[in-house]
């Protein structure tokens, strides 16, 4: 079984490496998105940056990164546009303005919350749809002016020390946090 799930990671990790990474926007606690957790452990203030991963060229975006369920006492305080063109909130659906197309890895936004140490473990949260896109998924707008799908990512807010994630294939190579065999297979449990 142990070899099973061995395989299964490698494979995983072989094939988003060799691969290349897909076009996404994502949540992660610091502007390089190289830092897959983030924490919840006692009260204050958690700041959460949403970039816009791998860009092929975009000039706008539009999605939403409402509060998860298991983030329980849990106050969305405000978002900081990066771009002056932002229009709407995370939490209801958001729309922004590039002002110019940008390739690569960037930041889009900013969330603040401020929390209190009540957040489940291994909490799951992440980009999802605009609630108001008629699509149905989250969207980009490419130098083209032609709207394209992408895919959201999720992070983990870490209310204890048992949670793991894997950081993206971009941030490779960095130095790698210890883990356990049940922070490992905690990934696949979603």
């Amino acid at each position: 079984m142990i070899r099973m799930w061995l395989l299964v990671i490698s494979v995983t990790l072989l094939g988003a490496i060799g691969s290349g990474h897909a076009e996404d926007i994502g949540v992660f606690k610091d502007t390089g998105g190289c830092f897959c957790l983030l924490y919840d452990t006692s009260p204050g203030l958690m700041t959460v940056t949403v970039l816009h991963v791998n860009s092929q060229g975009a000039t706008g975006s539009r999605f939403a990164a409402p509060m998860s369920s298991c983030m329980h006492l849990v106050t969305w305080l405000s978002d900081t546009a990066v771009f002056s063109g932002t229009v709407g909130n995370s939490q209801d659906g958001v729309s922004i303005d590039y002002d110019q197309c940008i390739t690569g890895n960037f930041q889009i936004l900013t969330i603040n919350y401020f929390v209190q140490g009540y957040t489940e473990e291994c909490c799951w949260y992440g980009i999802e749809p605009d609630p108001g896109a008629s699509s149905g998924q989250v969207e980009v707008v490419d130098c083209e002016d032609q709207v394209v799908f992408v895919l959201g990512m999720d992070d983990l807010i870490n209310s204890s020390a048992n949670c793991a994630c894997l950081m993206p294939p971009f941030c490779y190579p960095v130095a790698i946090e210890s883990s356990t065999w049940g922070k490992i297979k905690a990934l696949f449990q979603r």
